[in-house]
């Protein structure tokens, strides 16, 4: 199952927890993973990412505040 399999199958199952969903991805110019993105208007981080970048990424999107400085 890839990323928008997962996405379709939680909007039909779960759909209360498709604000909870981000998106990691090397394809974000291939037409069909560009399209999805452009339906669904989910945060995409695009690969080649550092660790730091990952945190930096999901904390924004959420809203998480560091534990440590």
């Amino acid at each position: 199952m890839n990323g928008i399999q997962l996405y379709e199958y939680l909007e039909h199952a779960y759909p209360e927890l498709l604000d909870r969903v981000i998106f990691i991805s090397g394809d974000s110019l291939g037409e069909v993973t560009r399209d999805f993105l452009e339906r669904v208007k989910r945060p995409m981080l695009s690969k080649p990412y550092t660790p730091t970048q990952l945190v930096a990424f999901v904390r924004e999107v959420f809203g998480v505040r560091a534990l440590y400085p």
